[in-house]
């Protein structure tokens, strides 16, 4: 009994593909059965064939590379090899139907999962040289991925208590005058 894979291959063009040519190349592809081409997306341009073949996993992912090739040949496209990927149907359903969007966290959630203000967090975000950049800046203010968030709390060396001033006019010793003592 051979097996079924279903594999995908990104290749990275040097420009967008138009749509056109992208529904061209697919209607080429057709050729190969159950064919998904699609745009490479926002990692960069480039097309994504997604194709289920049958046999041991290195010939199905060798023949999916070559389709992808023969692909980008017909429309005269220079496209180089990203990655290449093989899943059974059932897992590759599950990964393709998994949301893709990341969880985003704002402010007051980060204030909340760190235990600190909204203004720590800021004050956090524009001087700690490990605090997460921010996923995407709205009108509303910075949002984080859950992750990096995480990712920082784990890394974070939390100090209790309110930190010293930073500025050295604040950080003088202070000058004690002494005063004679007023007779009664």
């Amino acid at each position: 009994m051979t097996q079924l894979w279903t594999v995908t291959v990104v290749m990275a063009t040097d420009e967008p593909i138009p749509n056109d040519v992208l529904i061209t190349m697919g209607e080429a592809a057709e050729q190969w059965d159950e064919v998904v081409l699609s745009a490479r997306g926002l990692d960069g341009p480039g097309f994504r064939l997604t194709m289920n073949m049958t046999g041991v996993p290195s010939a199905a992912v060798d023949e999916a590379i070559r389709c992808a090739r023969k692909a980008a040949d017909l429309m005269d496209l220079r496209a180089d090899l990203v990655e290449a990927s093989l899943a059974t149907p059932e897992v590759f359903e599950m990964h393709a139907l998994r949301p893709d969007t990341p969880e985003l966290v704002a402010a007051p959630d980060v204030a909340e999962f760190l235990g600190v203000s909204r203004q720590r967090v800021h004050q956090l975000a524009t001087r700690h040289p490990q605090f997460p950049a921010p996923f995407i800046r709205l009108s509303t203010g910075p949002v984080w991925t859950l992750p990096a968030i995480e990712h920082f709390a784990d890394i974070w060396d939390r100090k209790p208590g309110r930190q010293a001033a930073e500025d050295p006019a604040r950080s003088r010793p202070a000058i004690s005058v002494e005063r004679e003592p007023v007779s009664p």
